[in-house]
């Protein structure tokens, strides 16, 4: 058998089972890169109890790309802008999100703030505010292995012989073993910055 019909795009080396490692503010969130896959622990309406099925909309959302991530960063801002607004915190100085405690999904606010354990009681109190700020991270953590993916898929279709294919096969497959993912989201008077491996993650205007 040749070497080219034994490597393809879907194989379970480089394809679905792959799996991102993560650290810093991404937890435990290691996620299996699908274009199918969801954010952990994130509530559907079926989830919820509802019976309607998901609009195209909410199923584009739960696709892990970059655009999404800063959407949901944004829904982020925007519920914190509004829950510190109204509890008379102000947004400054900065500080980031950390989600401490994965099983728990506890979030601790790092940074010079004297008042951080009193924004620490408002975000985990608020269960809605709470779980965006995990969905954004668990959403985060399987693009490297997706765009890992994807990149392959391209390298081994544009390789021009078994011989090219098999270098292309070993080197994503080293790729994937070595992936991981960090993320830092930091809200201040500016509004919320995320970035992913160092990147920053543009948010909507």
């Amino acid at each position: 058998m040749q070497i080219g019909s034994q490597i393809t795009p879907a194989s379970p080396a480089l394809g679905g089972s792959a799996q991102a490692k993560t650290t810093g503010n991404g937890g435990s969130f290691a996620a299996t890169a699908s274009a199918s896959s969801t954010p952990a622990n994130t509530v559907t309406p079926a989830a919820s109890g509802g019976n309607r099925p998901l609009t195209e909309q909410e199923q584009a959302l739960m696709l892990p790309t970059r655009e999404n991530v800063g959407r949901m960063a944004a829904d982020v801002q925007t519920r914190l802008q509004q829950k510190l607004a109204a509890a008379g915190i102000s947004a400054s100085p900065a500080f980031e999100l950390v989600e401490s405690d994965p099983n728990t999904g506890y979030i601790t606010v790092r940074g010079d703030r004297p008042d951080a354990a009193a924004i620490e009681k408002l975000i985990n109190g608020d269960d809605k505010l709470s779980l965006a700020i995990h969905n954004v991270n668990a959403l985060a953590s399987q693009i490297p292995s997706l765009e890992a993916g994807v990149a392959y898929t391209r390298a081994w279709y544009a390789a021009r012989s078994d011989s090219e294919r098999m270098a292309v096969f070993e080197y994503y497959r080293a790729l994937q073993a070595s992936l991981h993912t960090d993320t830092q989201m930091r809200f201040g008077p500016q509004g919320m910055a995320f970035s992913l491996n160092g990147e920053a993650i543009a948010l909507p205007a």
